[in-house]
């Protein structure tokens, strides 16, 4: 179940949240842990998949695991339908 809190940001009860921050970024965040994904608006909002390579998280930075990628993407795209975002993923 999400949690609208602002026209572009959900919070999911499974424990992250997903802000537009700029025209082309995303933050996604798990705990204490965030990373931006690269996004550019157009007739749907493309998703760089690729763009999903490290977390910040207090002690520094690390690098996104490869099995961790696909569960964030799933749960972008599930914040972005919430949201009534269009979106394509690259």
């Amino acid at each position: 179940m999400f949690k609208k809190t602002g026209p572009n940001a959900a919070l999911s009860d499974e424990g992250f949240f997903v802000k537009r921050l700029t025209r082309n970024s995303l933050e996604y965040r798990e705990g204490n842990r965030s990373l931006i994904i690269e996004v550019e608006p157009g007739i749907d909002l493309a998703i760089y998949k690729d763009s999903i390579q490290t977390w910040n998280q207090p002690e520094g930075r690390s690098v996104v695991a490869s099995q961790e990628k696909q569960r964030i993407l799933d749960n972008v795209q599930k914040a972005m339908a919430f949201l009534g975002i269009n979106f394509t993923v690259w």
